[in-house]
């Protein structure tokens, strides 16, 4: 459950203080001019969360799998290699 949030949770940290910062930065070079129509803009870029972190999380879940598959395809009983390694490890222990 842990591996699903942590990403989560720095990509929000990360859209929330981008946000937070050109917001401020914004609104410091304007000082007395209304800010309204700045802070809708920052804010519309948090929502770009529910975008880009369903592709986030489809990549790292591709990536884990094809590291699963690559695992369980080199340590498969039938493979060259692994026989190779057998042999090699049983006439070791004779």
């Amino acid at each position: 459950m842990l591996e699903l949030l942590r990403p989560m949770s720095r990509f929000h940290c990360f859209t929330t203080c981008v946000a937070s910062t050109s917001y401020l930065l914004y609104g410091r070079m304007l000082q007395d001019e209304p800010c309204y129509p700045i802070f809708e803009e920052t804010i519309a870029f948090v929502q770009l969360q529910g975008i880009f972190l369903p592709v986030l999380f489809m990549i790292m879940e591709r990536k884990a799998r094809y590291n699963r598959f690559a695992q369980l395809n080199s340590n498969n009983a039938s493979s060259t290699d692994f026989v190779a390694r057998y042999n090699v490890e049983i006439m070791r222990g004779w």
